[in-house]
């Protein structure tokens, strides 16, 4: 499999016709667990559509990456 690098910081993701869209602390390493987190996840064709154009941008201008095994 082949990965990219980027400085995109954005925490969503995409599956089919939904998106969940997260806050920065939204993951495990984040370390402040009082801290407000919040997701969400629509259908909402206009914010997939955003989202999914979000990815391919970032795809578009990332750097490859290539794995030391």
């Amino acid at each position: 499999m082949s990965g990219r690098l980027t400085r995109g910081t954005e925490k969503f993701a995409l599956a089919g016709d939904r998106a969940w869209i997260g806050s920065a602390n939204a993951s495990p390493t984040f370390g402040y667990p009082e801290a407000i987190d919040w997701g969400l996840c629509t259908g909402d064709r206009a914010i997939v559509d955003a989202a999914r154009g979000r990815v391919e941008m970032r795809w578009a201008t990332a750097k490859p990456f290539a794995s030391r095994s």
